[in-house]
């Protein structure tokens, strides 16, 4: 229709309106973080070697942008029409879906963004090993001070 107008000169030029893709691939995906264009980040749990995109989530915490971890890379790939997919980015959605992304951003943001920190001070449970509870304890007890075993661990 567009280009009939066109022809006949009614219409000056065709529309060029952008339009919406969900972007996919590795080297995109992280052109997009770096560049902050990414307004969402979907990453696959399943994806082999896992260095390919273990340092992702590290760089949209850094960039500021919102990423969430799903369940199979095979759920991306029917997204995009392909066979797997191990990373896509939403760039754009269309007006009347800007309040659905938003929802789904900062449900984003809370259960993954926000939660690394705390996921990291969890790491290693903060409990002494047998060696070195037991030179606490002799170091405490030449000192004079009574120490329990919950105490040791938790020193």
């Amino acid at each position: 229709m567009e280009a009939k107008d066109l022809a006949e000169g009614k219409a000056d030029r065709v529309k060029d309106k952008k339009p919406f893709f969900v972007k996919y691939g590795l080297n995109h995906c992280v052109a997009l973080i770096e560049s902050k264009k990414a307004n969402l980040v979907v990453i696959a749990h399943d994806v082999d070697p896992i260095e390919l995109v273990v340092f992702v989530p590290a760089l949209c915490r850094k960039m500021g942008v919102p990423y969430v971890i799903v369940k199979s890379k095979a759920r991306l790939g029917t997204v995009v029409h392909k066979k797997t997919a191990t990373i896509l980015t939403l760039q754009d959605v269309r007006s009347e879906d800007q309040k659905e992304l938003a929802t789904v951003v900062s449900a984003a943001k809370v259960n993954f963004n926000d939660k690394a920190e705390d996921l990291r001070r969890l790491w290693g449970g903060g409990l002494r090993g047998n060696k070195s509870t037991e030179r606490l304890k002799r170091r405490a007890k030449a000192a004079g001070q009574i120490i329990t075993v919950s105490n040791a661990q938790k020193l």
